[in-house]
């Protein structure tokens, strides 16, 4: 089955092929998921509207595409998929010592929250080459 898109052809997935997809993207999802739905709980705020981290747009038709690509990369783009764990890491490390900083009497931690937003950024980058399967300048 093929499909015409900008006066370009390509092949487009049996259904066979998008089940094993969508298998394939689900047990990822399992993998990488730390927390299960049902022993999640909300943060909530009188701030805002929702309880905290939820989307404020649906992501539900998105979901899936990412979770097909995700698991995509990971069996074709090897090298990407470690520089955005390696991001991770990087992430959660200066979340620590942001946390370390903060807990010293008399020290402000600004570096260190500074270090986590470009950390964040990088991550973000990160995980954009992946899913595009490319690195972006």
């Amino acid at each position: 089955m093929t499909d015409e898109t900008n006066g370009l052809a390509r092949s487009l997935p049996t259904e066979q092929e998008r089940l094993l997809a969508e298998a394939q993207a689900r047990s990822f999802l399992e993998e990488i998921r730390a927390v299960p739905d049902s022993e999640r709980t909300p943060n909530t705020s009188e701030k805002f509207a929702g309880a905290i981290g939820e989307p404020t747009i649906d992501t539900a038709p998105q979901n899936l595409t990412a979770l097909l690509r995700l698991a995509f990369a990971r069996k074709t783009h090897r090298d990407l998929l470690h520089a955005e764990a390696d991001a991770r890491v990087n992430l959660a490390a200066a979340i620590l010592a942001m946390d370390e900083a903060a807990d010293q009497p008399g020290r402000h931690n600004l570096l260190e929250q500074q270090a986590v937003n470009d950390a964040l950024t990088a991550y973000g980058q990160a995980l954009a080459n992946v899913l595009r399967g490319e690195v972006q300048e």
